[in-house]
Formats: structure tokens, C-alpha cells, sequence
């Protein structure tokens, strides 16, 4: 249901003749951009096997990041209508994977007790690690049936929970790290922030595409740095060295504008900029997606990447929000503007009229004065 949303959207966003039809179809295709967070860390945290499971929810912020190279890419060459139905390639792709895929061991566990077995091994191993939570499954599936009103009931007794809660309040701060790492805002406005920074408008989208393929590998290598290093000293390490590298960066701009610093070197900005995504993407944008998928148990598994997801939105929102205040800002400024101009040229027009009739007024005295000066002759 979430892919079909977002094919039907994309197709509006194809077909759309105003700016009516083209709203829906993103707030549709927007639906599924908010399902498949919690969706994707469900299926990994089922599907996979224990060992592997970590290295694929690192993996699954390099995808985005990937993702959003190649949407920076295509942008440069292709109209946004054709980016439209390029959209709908990986969705159909998708499409074909959920109608072929079997039912996860969870799945299975809480209809199917005896053919459960087979599933958990084809899709997790035939380890101890693997099998574990079988128990926890039958246990959880057991006690409630599956109704409208038990599901309620049992989604706010995991409120009451005290290790729930610890865990909400670690996927919370993790989330807001997240988030004020700032790798969503670059990725949606990636053009503009490098045109400020650098002052050319022609090159920023070269400086941005080098940035995006430096946040991309770093996000692969992260996934590799997760199974060598402690996450606790990674998330500190990358995310102290992001702030210092942050820091140095702000002073450095700031520095330039009051001209304090006399300097035509963009690269510095640009490579200071790109060191401080690389650090953040081995730490404060990748584990706090890995964690969520990791620290909590497969029977809160529709609850917790709901609520990360919710919290996530709710961060971005406020971000973007102040982005979006600013440009209404300025086209206000611009509409006042253009109003002045509009209000200018409106009068130097009736000025203009004026003279005209003036002239006119003139021209018709001196034709009556000419025909009584002929009539007395």
C-alpha cells in the first residue's frame, strides 16, 4: 500500500496541469518517504541474521545518501517531469520484491508455530543468536489476540515499561543528533548553501556533487568502521571531531564577511565543509538510524520506528521551518518591491498621459487661434 501511494503520486506530480494536482501527488509520495523509515528497519531487524544486522542498517544510510547523489545528478540534465517517472523505476522494482518475498520468522511465529523453524533458518541462520527470539515472538503473540482494541491496549502498555522508556529517551537524543547534524538539510538545499559559501553560482553544483560522493563513501566505510570500533567511541570521536571542524568552519566564514580575513580561496570553505559531512556521517547521521533498529526488542517493532520516525519529522519540520520563514520573508521583500516598481511606473505613465493631453490641449488652441487669425483676413 505505501509503494502504490507513491507510484500514484509521482504520476500526478507527472501529470500534473496545476499547482493543486501537483501538491497531492507529493504529499502522497511524501507518505511513503515516512512509512519505509520504520518499515525498512522492521524488515532488517526480522530478516536478518544478528551479526549481519548492524552492517545493514549502516548500509541502509548509505543507500539514502546514494539515493540523493544520484537525484543531485539527474537534476543537472533532466526536467523535473522526466525525474518523475525516473522516481517510479526503483518503486516498481520494490513493488516486485514484496509480492516475491516469503513471510519473515516474526510473521510466522505468531500464526504458524510449527512451520517457523524452517523460515527462521533460511532467513536468519541456524545459530543460537538467531533463534532466540522465537520465544520472545510466541510469548508476545500469545498473550493477545489480534484485535483493534488489544492493539491499542498493548501499545500503551510499552509506555509503562521502564526499560522501554530508557530506550525512547536514548532513540529521542540520538534522533535530535540526528537531525542537527544537519545531512537532510544539505541534501535538500545542497545548491543554495554551496553558492553562499562559495559566491559562484556556476560551480556550486560541482562543489555539492563532490561533497555528496565524499558523504556517500564515508557512509559505506561507516559500515565497516561499526564492526571494528565500539559504537560509544565512534558516535564521541567522529561527533567531537564534526563539531571542531564545524566550529573552525563558522569562524573562517565569519571571519571572511567582516574581512578580517582578505582571501579568494574557496576550496578552503568547501573542503572544511566536506571534511565536517564525512566525520558526521561516521557517526552522528549513521548510528542514530542503527540504533533505533538495534536497542529496541522485535515485539516494540511497530512501535519505536514510528515514534523515531514522528520525532525525526517533527525535528526536520522545525528546521526547514525557519528556510521557510526566511523565503516567505524575501518574497515579501520582492513583492514589496515590485509593487514600488509597479507603483513608479503607473505614475511616471500618467505623467506621461498628461503631457500628452497637454500637448493635444496645445496643438487644438493653436489650430483655433490659426482659423481666426485666416477668417479676419
Amino acid at each position: 500500500m505505501v509503494i502504490l501511494s507513491s507510484i500514484v503520486g509521482w504520476l500526478m506530480i507527472y501529470f500534473a496541469k496545476d499547482i493543486t494536482t501537483l501538491m497531492i501527488g507529493r504529499f502522497l509520495s511524501g507518505l511513503t518517504v515516512g512509512a519505509t523509515v520504520p518499515l525498512e528497519t522492521i524488515i532488517i531487524k526480522e530478516y536478518m541474521a544478528p551479526k549481519y544486522k548492524g552492517a545493514f542498517l549502516y548500509l541502509k544510510n548509505a543507500a539514502l545518501c546514494t539515493g540523493a547523489t544520484i537525484m543531485h545528478i539527474i537534476s543537472r540534465c533532466l526536467d523535473w517531469r522526466t525525474i518523475a517517472l525516473v522516481a517510479l523505476a526503483p518503486l516498481l522494482m520494490d513493488l516486485l520484491i514484496v509480492y516475491t518475498w516469503p513471510e519473515s520468522s516474526a510473521c510466522r511465529a505468531s500464526k504458524q508455530f510449527e512451520t517457523s523453524d524452517h523460515t527462521i533458518n533460511s532467513n536468519r541462520g541456524n545459530t543460537k543468536s538467531s533463534r532466540y527470539p522465537l520465544g520472545h515472538w510466541r510469548l508476545s503473540t500469545s498473550k493477545f489476540k489480534l484485535t483493534c482494541l488489544d492493539g491499542v491496549v498493548d501499545f500503551c502498555r510499552q509506555f509503562k515499561q521502564k526499560d522501554f522508556f530508557k530506550r525512547l529517551m536514548i532513540m529521542i537524543l540520538s534522533t535530535l543528533v540526528l537531525v542537527m547534524s544537519g545531512k537532510h538539510v544539505f541534501f535538500s538545499y545542497a545548491l543554495q548553501i554551496m553558492a553562499d559559501i562559495t559566491g559562484e553560482i556556476t560551480q556550486s553544483f560541482y562543489y555539492s556533487l563532490g561533497i555528496d560522493i565524499a558523504i556517500t563513501a564515508s557512509a559505506l566505510f561507516a559500515a565497516v568502521l561499526g564492526k571494528i570500533i565500539n559504537p560509544r567511541t565512534l558516535f564521541f570521536s567522529t561527533g567531537f571531531s564534526a563539531l571542531s571542524v564545524l566550529m573552525s568552519l563558522c569562524m573562517y566564514l565569519f571571519f571572511t564577511s567582516k574581512g578580517m580575513i582578505v582571501t579568494d580561496k574557496t576550496w578552503i570553505s568547501v573542503n572544511l565543509l566536506g571534511v565536517y559531512f564525512m566525520l558526521a556521517n561516521f557517526g552522528c547521521a549513521s548510528i542514530p538510524l542503527t540504533l533505533v533498529g538495534e536497542i529496541f526488542h522485535l515485539n516494540n517493532k511497530g512501535v519505536s520506528p514510528a515514534l523515531s520516525q514522528v520525532w525525526i519529522s517533527i525535528c526536520l519540520t522545525d528546521r526547514r521551518f525557519q528556510a521557510l520563514q526566511a523565503t516567505i520573508a524575501s518574497l515579501k521583500e520582492q513583492n514589496s518591491e515590485l509593487r514600488n516598481s509597479v507603483g513608479m511606473m503607473s505614475a511616471k505613465y500618467d505623467e506621461f498621459l498628461s503631457k500628452i493631453s497637454c500637448l493635444e490641449k496645445e496643438r487644438q488652441d493653436d489650430k483655433k487661434m490659426t482659423k481666426q487669425l485666416e477668417e479676419k483676413r
